[in-house]
């Protein structure tokens, strides 16, 4: 009886991978036929022809003669500009060409360091707090960095900008 249970097992686990081999083959057969292929291919417009036919239409249109009034509609709509240098507002006396200051906003190690009382360290400091925080504000704002105090910071303040 041990054997009858255990050949009914046996037959029952076979069943599960013939009905997948037979599921396997008939999806094999209906792929060779191949008869819908033919009727999808009369049904769909590959999409690299249909983009190439809408650009050959494209560039046989005339362009429309309404296209330079759009233009000229738009320049009209901005606003003149009396004094290009004015932009941003009148330029600072003390920023000119010939402005010696070091930009604490983009200086470098070396350019810290010929400030008085910078060092390497404190170099370092303020370009670390830089990256850290963003731009600094005005020259006052170097009081956030550690080992800049208002004694160091008094001695290199007129040799120093900020700028955005």
């Amino acid at each position: 009886m041990n054997r009858q249970i255990q050949s009914a097992g046996k037959q029952k686990q076979m069943w599960l991978p013939m009905l997948l081999l037979a599921g396997a083959a008939l999806l094999l057969v209906a792929a060779l036929a191949g008869g819908g292929k033919e009727a999808e291919k009369k049904q769909f417009t590959p999409l690299n022809e249909a983009v190439e036919q809408a650009l050959l239409e494209l560039d046989n249109k005339p362009i429309p003669a309404a296209a330079p009034e759009i233009k000229q509609e738009a320049e009209d709509e901005q606003p003149e500009m009396e004094d290009p240098v004015l932009i941003g507002g009148p330029p600072n006396e003390q920023e000119n060409e010939t402005d010696s200051r070091i930009d604490i906003n983009r200086a470098g190690m070396s350019e810290l360091q010929t400030l008085k009382g910078i060092g390497p360290s404190k170099a370092n400091a303020i370009i670390m707090d830089r990256e850290k925080n963003g731009f600094f504000r005005s020259a006052d704002d170097l009081l956030r960095v550690k080992g800049i105090g208002n004694k160091v910071l008094s001695e290199i303040k007129e040799s120093i900008v900020a700028r955005p």
